[in-house]
Parts: C-alpha cells; sequence; structure tokens
C-alpha cells in the first residue's frame, strides 16, 4: 500500500505566514518559491514599468488574492529579484522554465 508521504515531503521549516521578519531570519527562503503562470505574469506586467522605456508602462502593480495563496512571499520574492546579488537572481530565474526567458532582463 502507497502513502502521500511516499510521494510528498513536507518542508519541516515550513512558515504559515510569511513575513518581513521571517524574509529577515532566513534571507535565502525565498528561492524556494516556485514560479507559477500568475507569477510569470506578474513578472511580465512588472518588468516593462520597471524599464521605464515607454511613459504608458509606469504603472502600480496591484497584488490581490485570498488569505493564504502567496502574495507576501512572491512580493518578497520579487524584492529579491530586484535587490540581491544578481548572479543568485539569473540562477534562480534560469531554473525553472517559467521564468528562464526572463533572466536577461534582470
Amino acid at each position: 500500500m502507497w502513502y502521500y508521504s511516499d510521494y510528498i515531503k513536507i518542508k519541516t521549516d515550513l512558515v504559515d505566514v510569511y513575513s518581513e521578519e521571517t524574509d529577515k531570519q532566513s534571507p535565502h527562503r525565498w528561492k524556494a518559491f516556485i514560479p507559477h503562470d500568475s507569477f510569470r505574469e506578474l513578472l511580465s506586467d512588472l518588468l516593462p514599468a520597471l524599464e521605464r522605456g515607454n511613459p504608458n508602462t509606469t504603472k502600480s502593480l496591484w497584488i490581490y488574492g485570498s488569505y493564504g495563496t502567496g502574495k507576501t512571499f512572491a512580493s518578497f520574492t520579487i524584492k529579491h529579484l530586484l535587490e540581491d546579488n544578481p548572479a543568485e537572481v539569473k540562477a534562480y530565474l534560469e531554473a525553472y522554465d517559467k521564468t528562464r526567458d526572463l533572466a536577461s532582463r534582470f
């Protein structure tokens, strides 16, 4: 007989609510964020605003969703993509199919 535990592992350092304090205590935890379609779309919308190539794209970005869906974790991941060592950021983005082609824009 097979059990879920044969296929699924839960990290022992799992944080139920990601916060600024969590981010300060574990500055590399953001790398555990797995980019998904919504995150890819978020980055695709955000990059033109950051590149400031067109005045029509310099807009605010609103992240919304139900409690516990990862908005804060995604936000801190973006923070690190913009502030951390470029080599680490590139390695993170290139590690995932969904973000690989965006790596050169960071």
